[in-house]
């Protein structure tokens, strides 16, 4: 193997390395919006509970 292929695999290999940064760094803010999203509905369905036992409470 000469030194240009072992270059030319060298940086197809950075090429990749780059592409898993990039798609780690992707699903790392995917995540990021997915746990807030998760935490926004967990309020919307406490906020939902108390009302409900609210209401239950007022009817009897």
């Amino acid at each position: 193997m000469s030194l240009l292929e072992i270059i030319e695999r060298l940086c197809g290999v950075a090429k990749l390395q780059a592409e898993i940064i990039q798609k780690q760094t992707e699903a790392l803010e995917q995540a990021k919006i997915a746990g807030s999203v998760a935490a926004e509905l967990a309020d919307k369905r406490a906020e939902v509970a108390t009302e409900l036992d609210l209401i239950y409470k007022e009817g009897y």
